[in-house]
């Protein structure tokens, strides 16, 4: 084997060792996203959870929740839909990115918990099913779940 042969020998091994390398990394990489989406998932979840106990005027107005949105006053309703759109927009910005592998019980989870009154599942009903759409740009799998819950919840079959 002459030495340029050798020479090529060498350096394609070494390319290949570097590409493996960049792969792991990358790999690597992707795993540590995962993981800072899922903490900052769950941050968001706790700090919409201690809204509603850390604030006492926004206490008031969430223990309302269960009379539905016609029974706030207009400062109050704003509030409300503030509320609700913050829990959608940080549900489908999960789904976007693939959060949980789009696992459907997890997503299932966090309708029902913004749908476990008569106002959320008002809201889903005027807004929520838009926002999803508008927000989720053609992907329409996550609605189909969100549907379905509304289903569960209220027996009434959503049409489109």
């Amino acid at each position: 084997m002459d030495l340029v042969a050798i020479a090529q020998i060498i350096t394609g091994t070494a390319t290949l060792i570097v590409a493996l390398v960049l792969v792991y990394q990358l790999r690597q990489q992707h795993k540590d996203s995962d993981i800072q989406l899922s903490m900052d998932a769950i941050k968001l979840m706790q700090t919409q959870f201690y809204l509603g106990m850390d604030n006492i005027e926004f206490r008031k107005i969430y223990s309302k929740r269960e009379e539905g949105l016609e029974f706030y006053n207009n400062e109050e309703l704003g509030m409300m839909k503030d509320y609700f759109q913050f829990q959608y927009v940080r549900i489908n910005t999960e789904w976007r990115l693939g959060r949980l592998s789009k696992n459907p019980e997890y997503y299932r989870v966090n309708y029902l918990s913004i749908m476990n009154s008569k106002s959320g599942m008002d809201y889903y009903k005027l807004f929520g099913r838009t926002l999803i759409i508008n927000t989720n740009f053609g992907d329409s799998k996550i609605l189909e779940y969100a549907d379905k819950v509304y289903e569960e919840l209220t027996g009434e079959k959503i049409v489109n």
